[in-house]
């Protein structure tokens, strides 16, 4: 009985803000800004666990916690109907704010940097860069192209903003050998990803908007013979 409530609940907050969908494509794009929220939230809360057992406290173990609830804002937006304003924000929260954190959390501790603390956070916004096809339609072209496009150059100006506020890639202290040709792979992997995303979101939705005109077509039928 409990689970079976758990899991109404869960549905619930799921299907937050649907009421308010003008389309099909819409809708799943309100049920997936919800899901992916909810998702972030609890992976946010497990990296914050890992991070702190790693290494212990610091700004970004506090920082982790607060952006895993900052996504869940899209529960509220879409329980209001902001429904386009919140697929926006779970568009670019994850790299606009790893980015940021990327930046200040060197600011604070330069001369501490490891190898890995310029890719972790890179991988981080790559990951997002997915959620704006995911999430609009291929005809929702203005909020698509806007979102994508700041995950497109957050991604590809991770190293320059980095040097605009004096916290490059320091070759002669870290060890990684080339770094900067990791511009390329992540260049080249953020298009495959989109490429094969893109394909599937066409293919997608050119059977949903065949199967509607199939529909409509049968309706009208059906009201002929009528």
């Amino acid at each position: 009985m409990k689970a079976a409530s758990d899991k109404s609940l869960l549905h619930k907050v799921v299907q937050c803000g649907t009421i308010y969908s003008k389309s099909s494509a819409e809708k799943r794009g309100i049920i997936l800004s919800n899901a992916i929220g909810l998702v972030l939230c609890a992976s946010c809360l497990i990296l914050f666990v890992m991070y702190y057992i790693w290494y212990g406290w610091n700004f970004v173990t506090f920082a982790i916690p607060g952006i895993g609830l900052s996504c869940l804002a899209v529960i509220p937006l879409n329980f209001r109907g902001f429904n386009d304003t919140a697929r926006i924000w779970i568009s670019i929260v994850i790299p606009l704010v790893t980015a940021a954190l990327s930046i200040y959390s060197k600011i604070l501790y330069y001369d501490h940097q490891e190898e890995l603390d310029y890719f972790t956070f890179r991988i981080i916004i790559l990951g997002s860069c997915v959620f704006p096809w995911v999430l609009f339609s291929l005809n929702e072209k203005k909020f698509l192209i806007t979102c994508s496009l700041i995950g497109f150059l957050l991604l590809i100006g991770y190293d320059p903003l980095h040097s605009a506020f004096g916290v490059p890639y320091q070759q002669d202290k870290l060890k990684v050998m080339n770094y900067y040709f990791t511009n390329i792979v992540i260049f080249l992997v953020y298009w495959a990803l989109m490429a094969h995303i893109i394909f599937l979101k066409r293919l997608s939705e050119n059977t949903e908007n065949r199967n509607v005109d199939l529909i409509d077509e049968l309706n009208k039928v059906n009201g002929t013979l009528l």
